[in-house]
Parts: C-alpha cells; sequence; structure tokens
C-alpha cells in the first residue's frame, strides 16, 4: 500500500526537464502511467489532467488551461442560446464531459513547443 502511494506521488511530482526534448519527456510520463497502471494503482483522469498542467513549461501550461476554459465557456454560451431558443426541456450542462483528455492536451501542447 505504502509502495503505491510512493508511485502516485512521483508521478503527481513529475515535471519537465528544463531545455529536454518535450517529446521524450511525454514518453517518460506516458511510460510512468503504464507503469502504475500495471501495478494497480489508480490515476484519475483528474489526476492525469492536472499533472499535465503541472508538468509543462508554464507557456504550454498556459496555453493549455486556455484552451481547457475557452472550451468550457463556448458550450456554456451555446447551452445557454438553445435554453433561450427553446420551450423544449435541455438537460443539464455537465462541464465535466468537457474536460480535455489528456492525449489531446499532449497533443496540443506538442503541437504549439514544435511552433
Amino acid at each position: 500500500m505504502l509502495a503505491c502511494s510512493n508511485m502516485h506521488s512521483k508521478f503527481m511530482a513529475m515535471h519537465c526537464t528544463p531545455g529536454a526534448n518535450l517529446h521524450a519527456d511525454m514518453d517518460c510520463i506516458h511510460i510512468e502511467y503504464e507503469t502504475l497502471l500495471n501495478a494497480d494503482v489508480a490515476v484519475t483522469d483528474n489526476d492525469y489532467h492536472t499533472l499535465m498542467i503541472n508538468f509543462l513549461p508554464p507557456h504550454l501550461a498556459s496555453f493549455i488551461a486556455q484552451i481547457s476554459v475557452n472550451t468550457k465557456a463556448i458550450a456554456m454560451v451555446q447551452h445557454t442560446a438553445n435554453m433561450a431558443s427553446t420551450t423544449s426541456p435541455i438537460a443539464p450542462l455537465n462541464l465535466k464531459l468537457l474536460e480535455m483528455l489528456p492525449k489531446s492536451m499532449m497533443t496540443l501542447a506538442l503541437e504549439e513547443y514544435n511552433c
């Protein structure tokens, strides 16, 4: 149990190496994630999302966080517009469903890194 907790803590404390190749560092995240899964250590989507923001260099973390916030804001505006334009009941907006997947975050961060 303690070993699992230590593995999870080590994973959550990962940060990119300044000046290193971000592609290689992202590969390390994926390898560590797979290692945790194989050891039956729970890593929630929220854990992985938080790790990605904390792992990236500040300019890329801000870039990804801004995309995430913009996605939610657009969905909220669209939902409000839909509610105003119909008399039919509309399901409540579930912002949890709009969170970016860690794989998408990695892809966008690496695309921005390559520019």
